[in-house]
């Protein structure tokens, strides 16, 4: 998986980041990215990018933007009013968090 060969295939067949440095400086993937340079912008992309936030609740977070994207969506109702109260509930969980700290 590692091998200089398999981190080009990877990439030019799945649009996957290569995971090795010298695999996105390799000559051959310079010429991929000539003819497809669609896959060349997230690597360009790399140097403005940071690692997420950390926090226990994300999982609970994540449910509440869903259940506020299924109650827009099927329930028909308020993005406006939906949203507030999916950040509110969200606002919730990160100060839980804060108090632990």
């Amino acid at each position: 998986m590692v091998s200089p060969p398999s981190p080009l295939s990877w990439h030019e067949q799945t649009g996957y980041l290569p995971i090795r440095k010298t695999a996105i400086e390799s000559f051959e993937l310079q010429s991929f990215h000539r003819t497809h340079p669609n896959y060349k912008v997230p690597i360009d992309q790399l140097p403005y990018s940071r690692p997420p936030d950390f926090t226990p609740y994300l999982p609970q977070i994540d449910q509440v933007v869903r259940y506020a994207i299924e109650s827009i969506m099927i329930n028909k109702g308020d993005p406006r009013q939906v949203l507030d109260l999916a950040a509110e509930k969200a606002n919730d969980l990160l100060k839980k968090e804060e108090e632990k700290e």
